[in-house]
């Protein structure tokens, strides 16, 4: 792949985030688009996808919540017993990852079925009040497209203000195995993971669950506080470039209450981050 391939990709991503961010601005200002533009804040368009400021937020099993805290105190544990453990790190071992990244898409496919259960009790009407609707599901991921664009400049941004912190150590373990043996069945693997797997889950625990938790008892303000966890269970620096994506996801998911869209944003965040990995000169 030519070598300016990431570099265009970054700086066209960065622009479109920029003129999403135009807009909002000009919207809450005051300056109403002219006909025929649209930005993410217009949306949704149909009666489907109206906002739900004025809803309650629906109400969190105990079950799911629980099942949201031991999920995300066992991953403060591991980080804490690697930060303060005495024994040196082990060499980075391709097989073992590769390993563990297929068990974690075992886990986390298993996990989301589990959650979706605790939450919904098996009423249907309870996954329509979370956001799991097929009903405008073009819309939704249309939405979903818009809402990831407005997360593309401030997480640039953040990942050129911490270069320095990004050493080849502190990778993901999926962008490190993908360094060190890039191939299909590893692509194949990391794109499961990261793009399927790993939003639906995450989007099911973070969004749906924590967020919408917190929203009964502090609401906007949980926005905040659900990406501040969210971004934390994520390894650093990693974690302080997730932090704005996980912003915008929150105010969507707020906004819409759309389940759909915010897999549909995660997902393609994970995917073009891998694609710009793949297209980065390696070694």
């Amino acid at each position: 792949m030519p070598s300016w391939l990431p570099t265009f990709l970054i700086v066209l991503l960065s622009t479109a985030s920029a003129v999403v961010w135009n807009r909002r601005l000009r919207q809450s200002s005051g300056s109403a688009p002219s006909s025929g533009e649209e930005s993410a804040s217009d949306l949704p368009t149909t009666e489907a996808d109206i906002a739900i400021d004025a809803v309650p937020s629906p109400v969190v099993p105990p079950g799911a919540i629980v099942f949201a805290g031991l999920w995300i105190l066992y991953h403060f544990l591991l980080d804490i017993s690697a930060m303060f453990g005495t024994a040196p790190a082990p060499a980075f071992d391709p097989d073992r990852t590769l390993q563990a990244m297929q068990q974690t898409c075992g886990l986390l496919a298993a996990g989301a079925g589990v959650g979706w259960m605790l939450l919904t009790r098996g009423e249907h009407s309870q996954f329509r009040a979370f956001g799991a609707r097929s009903d405008g599901l073009a819309l939704q991921l249309r939405n979903g497209l818009l809402t990831v664009t407005a997360a593309w400049l401030p997480v640039f941004v953040v990942i050129l203000a911490t270069l320095p912190l990004r050493t080849a150590e502190r990778q993901h373990s999926v962008f490190q195995l993908l360094a060190v043996r890039s191939s299909l069945e590893i692509y194949v693997w990391a794109v499961l993971s990261a793009v399927v797997v790993a939003p639906l889950f995450e989007e099911l625990l973070f969004r749906v669950i924590l967020q919408t938790s917190f929203e009964r008892f502090i609401g906007r303000a949980a926005i905040p506080v659900a990406a501040i966890i969210f971004a934390a269970v994520h390894g650093f620096p990693d974690s302080l470039a997730i932090v704005p994506l996980a912003l915008v996801l929150g105010d969507a998911y707020q906004r819409r209450r759309s389940y759909w869209e915010v897999v549909a944003a995660h997902a393609l965040f994970n995917a073009v981050m891998l694609a710009l990995d793949a297209a980065m000169p390696h070694g």
